[in-house]
């Protein structure tokens, strides 16, 4: 939540003023919001993300996760990712911050990226070599979807990354795809109040 977002980081730049943009972290894990006051504090258009049955929730700094960002390469076919990608820590499923190596990797023709700069695709992969798959940026948030293998004490999976909420740039979710209920009904999250968004990003 926004509110509670604000406050967070607010903590992080008192701590360490002059240091701030450099040393707070873009993403920061979190407790479960109260459903109730999630809901009393959210934007009458705001429409709920997905809620699997467990999850590790975590507050984005967007302006930092987009700095942070900035700084990585291209991706290179055929070289070893460790050896020229930047680290981003990413929320886990189980609870943790996961560093993992991201360069950035488009998937629109460059005509056509040109027309969205704001839309950012990257590859990553956990430092342990577990995990890999895609994250992207936008306007709207972060989102991503990793394929992890099974280590020793765990079964592995989809590793998903999801917006809280429509029009909540700050807060995300990771969980294992397979904790999500699919008896749910599928929700559109498309904005009926787009300006919103665009007002705040202007």
């Amino acid at each position: 939540m926004r509110v509670y977002s604000l406050v967070l980081l607010a903590m992080l730049v008192t701590a360490h003023p002059a240091r701030a943009q450099t040393s707070a972290p873009p993403i920061v894990l979190a407790d479960m919001p109260d459903r109730q006051l999630d809901q009393s504090l959210a934007p009458a258009w705001s429409v709920e993300g997905p809620r699997p049955t467990r999850g590790t929730f975590a507050y984005v700094a967007p302006d930092a996760l987009q700095a942070r960002l900035a700084r990585a390469p291209e991706f290179r076919d055929g070289v070893a990712l460790e050896t020229y990608a930047i680290t981003v820590e990413l929320p886990h499923p189980s609870g943790v911050m996961m560093p993992c190596f991201v360069a950035e990797s488009p998937v629109m023709q460059p005509a056509l990226a040109a027309k969205f700069p704001g839309m950012k695709t990257y590859i990553a992969q956990s430092h342990d070599g577990l995990a890999s798959g895609r994250i992207e940026v936008t306007r709207r948030g972060l989102t991503g979807m990793l394929r992890e293998g099974a280590d020793v004490g765990g079964s592995g999976g989809a590793w998903m990354i999801d917006r809280w909420r429509s029009g909540d740039d700050a807060s995300v979710i990771a969980y294992w795809l397979r904790d999500l209920d699919a008896s749910a009904d599928w929700v559109c999250q498309t904005l009926e109040a787009p300006d919103a968004i665009e007002q705040k990003h202007q």
